[in-house]
């Protein structure tokens, strides 16, 4: 024995499964539809366009005024006249009106129930009006989940649930897989939140790549016994790649962190310099063909 929500859902199921009948015998009637308008252009001699759009290279009008003009006597290659290429195009098209009169019809049962629409190869949708389908798109109707919620859906289909219809849906690829139970927005926020840990865990990586110098200055910051850069930096080469390196940490990453510690490093770069006797003017020039490098470099 049905409970009365059962019931319910019950009649939600029969009754869109009798409206989505009539909906595909409607969508039948305009598959002939676009078969009868093929067949104008055809004998209208008209040419597709090369492009990627397919395009006839003139309008539909335009045919059945040249078909128009012909009249019964002229007889096509196919053994059709003119005429009764019209007269199809005509009965294709009174059809699907009539049909569509049909499915309105007996879409007046529908009160508001969920509902659920499923893209061939892509998403379920709530209705048919999606912004993100098309008029070619081809879509179908899965009235059995009629009444039922998204979690209902999701459990029958998996999470191919369209995040327009469905904001609050978990995101996951369209031919199934496990879902991770975020939504879009959750999903991109933890995708932004990787990346920053992947760029700080280059940055250190980077950073073990410089030259000894440059982790002493390092360790000293961080309170270590050991000698500072400057202290350590022997030639005036040396010195200089110091101050590349430099500009290298702090255009690359950019963080402010990196940004201190090249700042750091540029000073102790500068001693080694002045220690060596190296002018300020000529040391002010190698800082700008660094900083020029850095940037060239892509830093």
């Amino acid at each position: 024995m049905y409970t009365n929500q059962e019931a319910t859902l019950r009649h939600e199921v029969e009754v869109d499964t009798r409206i989505a009948a009539e909906w595909n015998s409607w969508q039948q009637q305009r598959v002939q539809v676009g078969r009868e308008r093929e067949s104008v252009h055809y004998a209208a001699r008209h040419r597709r366009t090369y492009d990627r759009s397919q395009q006839w290279n003139h309008t539909l009008d335009e045919g059945i005024a040249t078909l128009t003009a012909q009249g019964d006597e002229y007889l096509l290659s196919y053994g059709k006249t003119a005429a009764q290429v019209l007269a199809g195009l005509a009965a294709a098209r009174a059809a699907a009106e009539a049909q569509r009169l049909v499915y309105q019809a007996a879409d007046d049962e529908y009160a508001g129930w969920s509902r659920f629409f499923l893209v061939v190869g892509g998403h379920i949708h709530s209705s048919l009006h999606c912004s993100t389908c098309y008029d070619t798109t081809i879509i179908g109707w899965l009235p059995q989940l009629s009444g039922l919620t998204e979690a209902d859906a999701v459990a029958e289909y998996g999470a191919v649930l369209c995040t327009v219809c469905y904001p609050s849906a978990p995101v996951d690829h369209v031919n199934g897989g496990t879902s991770d139970g975020l939504t879009l927005t959750e999903r991109k926020a933890a995708k932004a939140e990787r990346d920053t840990a992947k760029a700080e865990r280059d940055a250190k990586k980077f950073a073990k790549t410089l030259q000894p110098e440059l982790q002493f200055v390092e360790l000293n910051a961080r309170g270590k016994d050991a000698p500072r850069g400057y202290d350590f930096v022997t030639t005036v080469a040396a010195a200089k790649q110091q101050l590349r390196d430099a500009y290298k940490i702090a255009y690359g990453f950019g963080y402010q962190t990196h940004r201190e510690h090249a700042a750091q490093v540029v000073v102790d770069a500068e001693r080694a310099l002045q220690a060596k006797g190296v002018s300020q003017k000529d040391i002010d020039g190698i800082k700008a063909r660094a900083l020029k490098q850095a940037q060239r470099d892509g830093f």
